[in-house]
């Protein structure tokens, strides 16, 4: 199936394969699993959570486990079992992310999945997913371990273009009821797609030239970082990093109060 906006399935591939190895790379740099990480996370529970995660993605997207909730603690799929073993942690996100790409790989066109309780789209999207966990939490980690951790721009704008089918799921109904608004979200050397809330719903549309109320123009690094609550907003508009416009310029500051944090 396709979706406005979406990148295609190899694409995806090729982004998550190839920040798979660069993220391997920092875990073999990590020293101390025991400093503060994200939330109630330390570096070794971050760890161990990616260990997890791909296998977790597979599953659901050959359809064999039930998907979690998107509000639900996203330690559900973390294995219990799992300890610290660096090697062995290496080890299990390799062979998770090696099988979740080859499943992506060999598939014929980008068939529909649930890749949330409720919530469908094609397995191009649990595998952008699955990139924004890589990059986010690489980014965790190297913060808390003092290293370097650089994300692409090209993967972090496939990872926000690929996750596209998610956001009419996760639009707050409260904070968007009233209003009546097109949007143009242009990511920055990535794709742009058209946001048009009703009264708290919202379509996703291809850019078509017909009028919008307001555009949105961000970079895709700091676009992703800030979805996942990571970074503050000022620092990136004094950066130049984020602009916008448009008969009802105004609107940009409410874009993303209309969504549940992810």
């Amino acid at each position: 199936m396709s979706f406005p906006g979406g990148p295609s399935i190899t694409e995806v591939c090729d982004a998550l394969e190839k920040s798979s190895a660069h993220y391997v790379r920092l875990l073999e740099q990590v020293k101390d699993p025991d400093l503060p990480a994200v939330g109630s996370w330390n570096v070794g529970v971050t760890v161990m959570h990616t260990a997890a995660s791909g296998a977790y993605f597979l599953a659901v997207a050959q359809g064999k486990t039930e998907p979690m909730a998107i509000d639900s603690d996203h330690s559900a799929y973390n294995d219990s079992e799992l300890k610290w073993d660096l090697p062995d942690l290496i080890a299990r996100f390799k062979a998770g992310e090696e099988a979740l790409v080859g499943y992506g790989r060999n598939l014929e066109g980008d068939p529909e999945v649930e890749f949330f309780k409720g919530m469908k789209g094609p397995v191009s999207t649990v595998l952008a997913i699955e990139l924004c966990e890589v990059l986010v939490h690489g980014y965790d980690i190297a913060k808390a371990s003092g290293l370097e951790w650089d994300i692409p721009g090209d993967a972090a704008a496939l990872a926000i273009s690929g996750t596209f089918p998610l956001w009419p799921h996760i639009v707050d109904t409260d904070a968007a009821a009233g209003i009546n608004a097109r949007y143009e979200i242009r990511i920055r050397n990535g794709a742009a797609i058209i946001c048009d809330f009703k009264n708290g719903y919202l379509k996703l549309e291809d850019p078509s030239g017909a009028p919008i109320d307001c555009w949105l123009s961000i970079d895709p690094v700091v676009f992703l970082l800030l979805t996942f609550n990571r970074i503050k907003p000022w620092t990136s508009l004094l950066q130049g990093k984020m602009s916008a416009g448009g008969r009802r310029f105004w609107l940009a500051g409410k874009f993303s109060s209309m969504f549940k944090s992810p």
